[in-house]
């Protein structure tokens, strides 16, 4: 048996064995392997040769890891000027949410109040956008997680400031950084029906019942510039091989049902 399936005009085959291949590639690793591949150590250096350097652990993982400096608490002092608490929560709101390339407009834009110079301008932002990032990357849900990053010296109502805002917005820019992280394509929709495949002749008659699967997948908006693409993927399903997808299926779902009950 074979299914077929049709995407962006190119029609495939695929036979059951290669599909049952697929599915097993596709399962997630036990939790037994899993550790053994994380417990793998890298291969000694050869002699002679340049031992390989790790980058910073801030830098590993994702866009998200900020380093708070202490150049930045300095920085972040500027906001003892702003004209009220809401300018200083409206600013962390945008510090968040701005890319690393966009915080020099936005500080020539939102700081001409707060800072004195265009430079002092730029450190506060960078200053805000690192703080606000290092505390969702880190994780950090209270005050006292939060407010343990401040110098000691650090003013006391400022900081009690900064730690309520980032405390009322700490679920929103969660979310909002899990969406804007480059990700797989996902499905967002699924239809089907069955037909009848039906052929006569003077020799023979064939009535064979089969599956149209359609798929819709978004494809990332990251690497579409925000406008994200959906295409169509149908297949076209023998019970055969319904019934090895299914299975497939099945111990995928087994699976992550183990791993989620740890």
């Amino acid at each position: 048996m074979s299914v077929v399936s049709k995407h962006a005009g190119n029609l495939r085959k695929i036979t059951t064995s290669q599909l049952s291949t697929w599915v097993s590639d596709c399962s997630p690793p036990i939790a037994g392997a899993q550790r053994n591949y994380s417990a793998r150590r890298a291969p000694p250096p050869r002699p002679g040769s340049a031992p390989t350097r790790r980058p910073p652990a801030s830098a590993v993982g994702t866009k998200m890891a900020a380093v708070v400096r202490e150049e930045d608490f300095v920085a972040l002092q500027s906001l003892l000027k702003a004209p009220s608490k809401d300018a200083v929560r409206q600013l962390c709101q945008e510090c968040f949410s701005c890319p690393p390339g966009r915080l020099s407009p936005l500080a020539q834009r939102a700081c001409p109040t707060i800072a004195a110079s265009p430079e002092e301008a730029a450190q506060l932002v960078s200053a805000l956008h690192s703080l606000t990032r290092h505390v969702v990357f880190r994780g950090l849900t209270g005050a006292e997680d939060i407010l343990a990053l401040f110098p000691e010296n650090f003013h006391q109502n400022l900081k009690n400031l900064l730690t309520k805002i980032i405390l009322e917005n700490v679920s929103a820019w969660r979310n909002e950084a899990q969406e804007s992280q480059i990700s797989l394509p996902r499905l967002v929709d699924m239809d089907w029906r069955v037909d009848i495949k039906t052929s006569s002749d003077t020799i023979n008659r064939m009535a064979v019942p089969t599956c149209l699967l359609q798929l819709k997948i978004q494809e990332d908006a990251a690497l579409c510039r925000n406008s994200p693409v959906v295409s169509a993927l149908t297949v076209e399903l023998s019970k055969e091989t319904l019934d090895t997808m299914l299975e497939g299926l099945g111990r995928i779902r087994d699976q992550l049902s183990a791993v989620a009950n740890k």
